[in-house]
């Protein structure tokens, strides 16, 4: 079977192409996609890249257990950002690869984590959080939900603080490009 080419934006999503990546959990098994519609959910709220919802739509009706919304991330399409962001973008790709599939509930249910280290376009797969209540990284937070939020960095922070091996995740070279660039 053709591998299809990692899509480095939404537009470039197909049926065919999650068909094959997400055939591997049991949520979607015996699942056929037909049908993709997408709206962006990050427009406008502070995101660096762009976060889309997929909804999906089945050839068997049959498929109540199957997941009708997920999440694909992509890098931004506003050159300054994308060169501004990259590193971070790219680390985020490797920490879903390296550590998102046996951290258990920390992270949402990843799909697909891949990137390119010379363009810096990424593509992350996701279960959608929805259902849950979203933050909006322009108006902020309450104070109960900024106590918990910080709690929770803490937490996930705390899993791997002075962790031996992983030196792939580079922080460092991340926050000083970062700062380069922007001054």
């Amino acid at each position: 079977m053709n591998i299809p080419p990692t899509p480095w934006s939404v537009e470039a999503v197909t049926a065919e192409w999650l068909n094959y990546v997400l055939s591997r959990f049991d949520k979607f098994e015996g699942c056929h996609i037909r049908r993709i519609s997408y709206e962006m959910i990050s427009q406008g709220k502070g995101f660096s890249g762009e976060v889309w919802r997929l909804s999906l739509s089945y050839a068997d009706e049959d498929t109540q257990n199957s997941s009708k919304n997920i999440v694909a991330k992509f890098s931004s399409r506003v050159p300054a950002t994308r060169k501004l962001v990259k590193n971070y973008a790219l680390n985020e790709v490797e920490v879903y690869q390296a550590i998102a599939e046996t951290s258990g509930e920390i992270f949402p249910e990843f799909y697909f984590a891949n990137s390119d280290p010379d363009s810096g376009d990424i593509c992350i797969l996701m279960e959608d959080l929805s259902c849950e209540s979203p933050a909006n990284n322009i108006e902020g937070l309450n104070l109960a939900d900024a106590i918990t939020a910080t709690e929770s960095i803490a937490e996930f922070h705390a899993l791997w603080w002075n962790v031996k091996g992983l030196n792939w995740l580079r922080p460092r070279r991340a926050h000083s490009d970062f700062l380069r660039k922007l001054f």
